[in-house]
């Protein structure tokens, strides 16, 4: 149930980012999305980790919190950066919807972020993507079932690309797990 037992393929436009699709046995990633809480009373849009008890939620939060010094190690040397990070605040977010909006529009995340991970589970149709731009090119990222999509999270221009993003909602509910790795 480790996020990172398969091999990543490693892209570098429109800025350095890692995908795993089908990340997790089909079985395991399909009862996760069976058991992914729907009733997250939305404030913000997020809430703290806080898994359904006596679900597959509990082993697979367990098996990848146990393994998050391999994680940020691998990711660390995936985007050959200087080794160290934490986890802050890992949650589910869920939108469910009847079209294809977006969400939130261009950003870059706060600067005390350094990785983020995100992993896709259930359907959509029609939404849900992800895009990712340099200022030039857009990446888009259809909402896939089961794909993890990772990158470094860089907020100064003088260092490299801003990793500016955007995401949609879709006709369903688009069910995103994300794991922030804070300095």
């Amino acid at each position: 149930m480790y996020i990172f037992e398969k091999p990543y393929s490693f892209f570098t436009s429109p800025y350095p980012h890692l995908v795993i699709e089908n990340f997790l046995p089909e079985d395991i990633a399909t009862q996760l999305s069976n058991e992914y809480p729907t009733d997250l009373n939305w404030g913000d849009n997020y809430n703290p980790i806080n898994y359904p008890q006596d679900s597959l939620w509990k082993d697979f939060y367990n098996t990848n919190m146990l393994k998050m010094n391999d994680t940020i190690e691998l990711l660390d040397t995936a985007f050959d950066k200087q080794s160290g990070g934490s986890v802050p605040k890992v949650n589910y977010t869920y939108y469910k919807d009847t079209e294809k909006r977006m969400l939130r529009g261009w950003h870059v995340d706060a600067p005390d972020k350094k990785y983020q991970i995100l992993i896709y589970l259930g359907e959509l149709s029609n939404g849900g993507e992800l895009e990712m731009w340099d200022g030039v090119t857009v990446k888009t990222f259809p909402f896939v079932h089961n794909r993890l999509v990772a990158w470094y999270n860089n907020t100064d221009k003088n260092t490299g690309t801003l990793t500016e993003h955007r995401y949609y909602s879709g006709n369903g509910g688009r069910k995103v797990f994300n794991i922030p790795i804070t300095y």
